[in-house]
């Protein structure tokens, strides 16, 4: 099990968005879990385990893939951006699938 856990901005002296330098205390703004993420447990030999590895090794992470309101914010994140979008340049023969219903296997 992963927790994803979000800080949220307070001001610019003690949640700033640009001075990657400043340490966000959990005293100034406090860590909230945002989702629970579950692994199943599988085998790892097994065919369709493969197979659909081999598909979702076709999609690429970027916390781009959201909507304009939940957007990266800052000049670092910005700079990633490119770093993402040449690691998934790399990984991906086709386009991502736009909804999970294209990675489902039949």
């Amino acid at each position: 099990m992963f927790d994803f856990l979000v800080q949220f901005y307070v001001d610019e002296k003690r949640t700033p968005i640009e001075d990657t330098s400043v340490l966000w205390k959990p005293e100034d703004s406090q860590f909230v879990r945002v989702a629970r993420l579950r692994i199943a447990r599988c085998d790892l030999n097994d065919a369709r385990t493969n197979q659909l590895s081999e598909r979702i090794n076709q999609l690429s992470f970027s916390p781009w893939h959201t909507t304009e309101d939940h957007r990266p914010l800052g000049s670092v994140m910005r700079a990633r951006k490119v770093a993402y979008e040449a690691s998934a340049a790399l990984r991906r023969s086709q386009p991502e699938p736009k909804d999970i219903s294209s990675l489902l296997l039949t």
